[in-house]
């Protein structure tokens, strides 16, 4: 549902995402693992028990927006460290969400990431959940100079750096307070619904022009977006698709499929005959100086309609020539 304010969805040439509770659901509870290593993190700089460092960290969260600010403002840490430390974190109760994949794959415009965690947690979390190739840019916490939402400087670095107009933004984030300034720069909102008291406040203002229950359907239904065909019928096995399309593309001097699905029978994603899952180890002069998540990113893209339709997962291995074997 949202309130009759803010830009029509069909008009929305910039999408801004939150990343954690935001891109995957709070109820798998991977931030209880980051609250977890917090709590760790601040017993053993402090030399306190672990309960004595919980009482620390919410306090420095009440009074200082984020744990992290809070222990750079009074204890001069590393946030580098900090951050390393707290994010080292198991991605496996992240589930897959194929309509999320889909919608963002979809949805017309440009998609960025702003979070108030790192670069790499935000890597490894797109990567995770297969939707990295939608992304163009993540603005963490660093790019903010550590100045958390709902600071301003994030936001205006976001608009700097990706030379967006806040008119036709939306930013989506499951912190209803974060979405302040974001409406105050002009921006049109998206609340995903939280029920943590943390992630409610705020949320009856009238700066959240939509709230939203499942963002994978709130983003399928955007007025413009194209609709996800269903699986069609083929003319040749999707691993022989897969190989032709990437050697059109890359002209690997190496590259190996397997097909991976009878490893996921009765699991969500899978379906009666496979072609659902697989392995993809490529070699190509056209990843030579480009990241893991770049080189990710042109797989995905050259592979968009059958992540679109027949292929629930892939896993890639991508590399340059010298680089290993593929």
């Amino acid at each position: 549902m949202s309130t009759p304010r803010g830009r029509p969805l069909v008009e929305i040439e910039t999408w801004i995402f939150d990343l954690d509770n935001t891109l995957y659901p709070a109820s798998c509870r991977l931030f209880d693992q980051i609250h977890a290593r917090m709590t760790d993190f601040i017993a053993e700089l402090l030399d306190i028990t672990p309960e004595a460092a919980l009482t620390v960290q919410k306090t420095y969260f009440r009074e200082h927006g984020t744990t992290m600010r809070g222990l750079m403002t009074v204890n001069r840490i590393n946030p580098e460290d900090f951050l390393a430390y707290v994010h080292e974190v198991d991605l496996a109760c992240v589930p897959p969400d194929p309509v999320l994949v889909n919608a963002l794959m979809k949805l017309p415009g440009r998609k960025i990431v702003h979070t108030n965690g790192s670069q790499r947690h935000a890597e490894r979390l797109l990567d995770h959940l297969g939707i990295a190739a939608s992304f163009c840019g993540v603005i963490d916490i660093a790019a903010a100079g550590y100045d958390p939402k709902p600071a301003l400087a994030g936001y205006h670095e976001l608009l700097r750096r990706h030379e967006v107009s806040p008119g036709s933004a939306l930013m989506v984030e499951d912190m209803a307070r974060n979405l302040v300034p974001a409406a105050t720069l002009g921006m049109t909102t998206a609340w995903v619904r939280n029920p943590a008291d943390w992630a409610a406040d705020g949320s009856n203002g009238d700066h959240i022009h939509h709230i939203v229950d499942n963002l994978g359907a709130f983003l399928a239904a955007v007025p413009g977006a194209e609709p996800c065909d269903p699986i069609q019928s083929r003319s040749m096995p999707v691993a022989d698709t897969i190989r032709s399309k990437l050697t059109e593309r890359f002209a690997p001097t190496g590259l190996e499929i397997e097909d991976q699905s009878h490893l996921h029978v009765g699991h969500e994603g899978a379906r009666p005959g496979g072609e659902t899952h697989f392995a993809v180890a490529i070699t190509s002069a056209a990843f030579i100086g480009k990241s893991r998540v770049a080189r990710q990113r042109l797989v995905y893209e050259t592979l968009g309609d059958e992540l679109a339709t027949s292929v629930h997962a892939l896993s890639l291995t991508t590399l340059a020539p010298g680089e290993g074997s593929a």
